[in-house]
């Protein structure tokens, strides 16, 4: 299917909403990610597939491709003992999250709601998790060693800095399930920072 009438820019709409506090806007020729360098090939193929107007099953599978690349990087950057949940994990949950929106809107278009719904409501729940996150306010280490074990307070309980891109993109995604008929997402399981 074509474009058949419909501005991409509808479908990509706030695909691109967390450009101002995430690295490179999605459009951007240059693209480059140093958090998740396994997006950036996937990144410029819908980048270029959206310049050369290619067909919409096309851009489904490369925006899949790209949240899939995001998804990817959150599980190993969760796996990968010492990552820090801010900046990493949240950036590769927020980053989720938009192209799951931009997904969700490229399945609505080609008439495959319950696939662009259940977009639509991962990314709400991914969104979600950034919003509300904040570091845990006590801190523990162990050791082997002479040092022994401790524990303080973690005296920075600052939101995410992706939060303000998660807080658009969950509207994004509420708004995506409100014209499908689907309601609102439902909450989140309470997830604990580590």
């Amino acid at each position: 299917m074509k474009y058949s009438g419909l501005l991409l820019a509808v479908i990509l709409g706030s695909g691109t909403v967390a450009a101002g506090t995430l690295p490179a806007r999605a459009a951007d020729p240059t693209f480059s990610d140093t958090l998740c360098p396994r997006a950036v090939p996937k990144v410029t193929t819908l980048n270029s597939d959206v310049v050369a107007k290619s067909d919409y099953t096309k851009l489904v599978d490369d925006a899949r491709a790209v949240s899939d690349a995001y998804l990817n990087c959150t599980t190993d950057a969760r796996s990968t003992f010492g990552i820090a949940y801010e900046p990493v994990i949240n950036y590769d949950q927020t980053r989720t999250a938009q192209y799951l929106v931009v997904l969700g809107r490229l399945q609505a278009a080609t008439g495959n709601v319950a696939d662009a719904i259940a977009s639509f409501k991962s990314a709400h729940t991914l969104a979600i998790n950034v919003a509300d996150w904040i570091p845990d306010a006590e801190v523990g280490s162990a050791s082997n060693g002479l040092a022994g074990n401790s524990a303080g307070r973690n005296k920075d309980r600052q939101p995410s800095r992706y939060k303000d891109a998660a807080v658009q993109i969950k509207a994004s995604a509420e708004e995506e399930l409100a014209k499908l008929g689907a309601g609102p997402a439902p909450a989140p399981s309470s997830q604990p920072s580590p």
